[in-house]
């Protein structure tokens, strides 16, 4: 079975994990565990708009990464 626990922490915390994440992605693009990670922390400081914004690089940058009409 298995168990999701949320900890609610003050937004400082939060905010702190937000910059060094922001670092990670820096040095390493292609490191999920800092997106992912970052995104969570955007989402407990209500700030939904950044999850996808900076969190999600795919879906707020171009659509280049939709699958081009010549595969259908």
């Amino acid at each position: 079975m298995y168990a999701q626990v949320t900890v609610l922490l003050p937004p400082q915390v939060y905010n702190g994990a937000v910059e060094d994440l922001t670092t990670a992605v820096k040095l390493d693009r292609t490191c999920s565990f800092a997106y992912y990670n970052r995104a969570v922390c955007h989402h407990q400081m209500k700030e939904y708009e950044q999850v996808i914004l900076l969190s999600c690089p795919y879906l707020s940058s171009s659509s280049s990464f939709l699958i081009p009409q010549s595969s259908f």
